[in-house]
């Protein structure tokens, strides 16, 4: 009994899929569970979303509609106004907008695709389970919430905090690319093992800083300004203000 309920329970079964990206070959986790409660490991809509994720032109499709996203991010013109009149370019807003549309919906598929392949967030390697995936999910949620109210809504100026989560999505780079999400982890990990080290910086630089604060406190009081008719002046004259030599006459 207790084996066959070992063998029923999927809950810590998992499979790997193999795929070769950049000359080389990446393994990729997945839990035999039900993704979703609906779909299971041999579901031809989970394998089709599986071979989908793994498959290296994914991941290219998805960088550069990223790098894409920031050119135009750049490009959005801001709306102004001119003696109380609101304006903004017409057209040039209209096609910016439109492009942000089709970024998000880029954006939902890809969300969409790793969610039936790993499930939401039940699962041990589920979608949400992932750090780089929880900002992923936060980032297209937010467009969808701005996309959703709209500009013209008496609410959107209450949801810029969200617009400003568009500028993470040049950090969904890090997720796509293998090389670039270990070196990140493995930085993100050594700040722990270098907090001492951080603290010992820190205390020297306090040292310092005190120190010179009582050798030169009151002592740099003095400065060099312009006197009309001072010692440097050539013919002890006024100097006038549009004089080009102004600039260039001190006081000892």
């Amino acid at each position: 009994m207790g084996q066959e309920r070992a063998l029923n329970d999927t809950t810590n079964i998992t499979f790997c899929v193999i795929s070769q990206k950049y000359s080389r070959h990446y393994i990729y986790r997945f839990s035999c569970s039900k993704s979703l409660y609906l779909l299971g490991p041999l579901n031809p809509i989970r394998r089709f979303a599986i071979f989908v994720i793994t498959h290296r032109w994914f991941d290219i499709l998805i960088i550069l509609t990223i790098l894409a996203n920031c050119v135009t991010l750049a490009m959005i013109q801001n709306k102004f106004e001119d003696d109380g009149i609101t304006k903004v370019v017409p057209d040039y807003d209209y096609y910016t907008d439109r492009i942000e549309y089709a970024f998000l919906a880029i954006y939902i598929m890809e969300m969409v695709l790793k969610i039936i392949a790993k499930g939401f967030v039940i699962n041990k390697y589920s979608y949400l389970r992932n750090r780089w995936n929880m900002l992923d999910f936060i980032v297209v949620i937010s467009g969808l919430v701005t996309t959703a109210i709209g500009d013209d809504n008496k609410e959107a100026g209450n949801l810029e905090v969200l617009r400003t989560f568009r500028v993470l999505r040049a950090v969904k780079t890090i997720s796509i690319l293998p090389g670039l999400r270990m070196m990140i982890n493995a930085l993100l990990s050594s700040v722990v093992q270098l907090l001492e080290v951080m603290a010992l910086t820190l205390f020297c630089l306090m040292i310092f800083a005190l120190f010179a604060l009582e050798v030169y406190m009151g002592k740099l009081r003095q400065k060099c300004v312009l006197i009309k008719g001072g010692p440097l002046d050539p013919n002890n004259t006024p100097i006038h203000p549009n004089d080009p030599l102004r600039d260039k006459l001190w006081t000892e």
